[in-house]
């Protein structure tokens, strides 16, 4: 899958799982829950595996971090989205 993002594109392989929130900025927030993810932007591209949060604003260079899986899933809003994923894929 190719997600159009305001700073460039994300692709997501078959069987990955990310989360990306754009912001009323344009900023878009990736976090790599599983697999990994390649966020092409004006300056590069980036190599996101599980455990990646990406912060990449517009006109700047994306800023990474790493958590580990349990902090990922920890999150109330990746929480929510795994869920909302889970009932769409048990959906007659």
């Amino acid at each position: 899958m190719t997600v159009t993002l305001p700073v460039g594109t994300l692709t997501v392989p078959a069987g990955a799982a990310t989360l990306v929130v754009v912001e009323a900025d344009r900023s878009a927030f990736v976090v790599v829950v599983g697999g990994e993810a390649l966020l092409q932007h004006p300056g590069g591209r980036l190599r996101l595996r599980a455990g990646a949060m990406a912060l990449a604003p517009l006109g700047a260079e994306p800023q990474v971090d790493v958590a580990s899986e349990p902090e990922i899933l920890s999150d109330p809003l990746v929480q929510l989205n795994l869920r909302l994923d889970g009932e769409l894929a048990s959906a007659p």
